[in-house]
């Protein structure tokens, strides 16, 4: 990409393809706009890595996922765009990568950057990325899912939520010294993981490789 992201999919490219079962009770449009049950049978992930600024700890990894899938469309046809859930996230994460590869911020550590097919229908993406990934999985030292950004929670109310931190105790005192320099409009909240049993996100697959 223009930006200085290097591909870590197969093959030298971004493109991390993977086997996949078709979403029951799901739809999409075929090639002339005709909504047909869906039927896909590969998922794709998209993978680029921002090297690190240490040579003695270029070989960790920090990863960043966002899904790009959204639901496909109704039996009726209405799409679901997807411009909130979770193409913000994605915007997030090219930002982020844009400004580490063109210098305006550096880390240490490499930067992944995994942007998940699937995320809608059970996690499949991150979840066939983590468990044959393009780097041993060893190396990955801390990961996060932005899902998603950029509305408020009420019209008044616009903070920045981190759920499961709890798993990472040093991970939340970044935060907690991050939020010194904060815009106080925009509070940092934190929220354990098990409170809010309904939502999950790719997270979940990232809590899910080892225990606490």
């Amino acid at each position: 990409l223009d930006m200085g992201l290097e591909p870590l999919g197969i093959h030298g490219s971004f493109l991390y393809p993977y086997d996949s079962e078709p979403a029951s009770d799901s739809f999409m449009l075929d090639e002339n706009g005709t909504v047909v049950p869906q039927a896909l049978s590969q998922g794709v992930n998209l993978v680029g890595v921002v090297p690190g600024s240490d040579p003695e700890l270029a070989d960790e990894y920090i990863l960043v996922i966002a899904h790009y899938d959204h639901l496909g469309v109704t039996e009726d046809g209405e799409i679901y765009n997807g411009a909130f859930d979770d193409a913000s996230g994605v915007a997030m994460g090219l930002e982020l990568a844009r400004l580490f590869a063109e210098g305006n911020a550096s880390c240490r550590r490499s930067l992944i950057f995994l942007f998940a097919d699937e995320e809608e229908y059970g996690l499949d993406g991150s979840e066939a990325w983590l468990h044959e990934p393009t780097v041993p999985i060893t190396d990955v030292v801390a990961g996060v899912s932005v899902d998603p950004v950029g509305r408020g929670l009420l019209p008044d109310f616009w903070p920045v939520v981190l759920m499961g931190t709890e798993r990472s105790p040093q991970f939340r005192e970044v935060w907690i010294e991050a939020e010194k320099w904060a815009d106080p409009e925009l509070p940092i909240v934190f929220i354990h993981r098990d409170v809010i049993p309904v939502f999950s996100s790719d997270q979940d697959n990232l809590f899910e490789l080892e225990d606490p």
